[in-house]
């Protein structure tokens, strides 16, 4: 055990400088005491005046999320999809649904 650790009662500790624009260096060692890797991210809580607790929050990967099984094809979601875009980027003068306005020009033919 090192002096630090005598002094902290076998806990890291460290201190640090803040930077000009806010930025703070994790020493190395306390880096390694806690597990700290490159892309985790740190939840600072402010808990009394000028006080502060930091919990790291482990980088996650897309293996760490669940996975579902979907039986939805994807084909027919992209197209509708695009169709939506399109009604939205081009509206239609009428919005009635096309085979309805086939029906109904049909059966408009037949009475004339």
């Amino acid at each position: 055990m090192d002096k630090q650790q005598q002094v902290t009662g076998g806990l890291t500790m460290a201190l640090v400088k803040v930077q000009g624009r806010g930025q703070v260096t994790l020493p190395a060692k306390f880096r390694q005491a806690l597990g700290i890797e490159t892309g985790y991210t740190l939840m600072l809580q402010q808990t009394g005046e000028r006080r502060f607790t930091v919990e790291v929050i482990p980088r996650r990967t897309l293996a760490d999320f669940p996975t579902f099984d979907v039986d939805v094809d994807m084909e027919d979601v992209r197209g509708q999809m695009g169709q939506d875009i399109a009604d939205r980027v081009y509206p239609r003068r009428d919005q009635r649904d096309p085979l309805d306005m086939a029906q109904s020009e049909a059966a408009a033919t037949r009475e004339a």
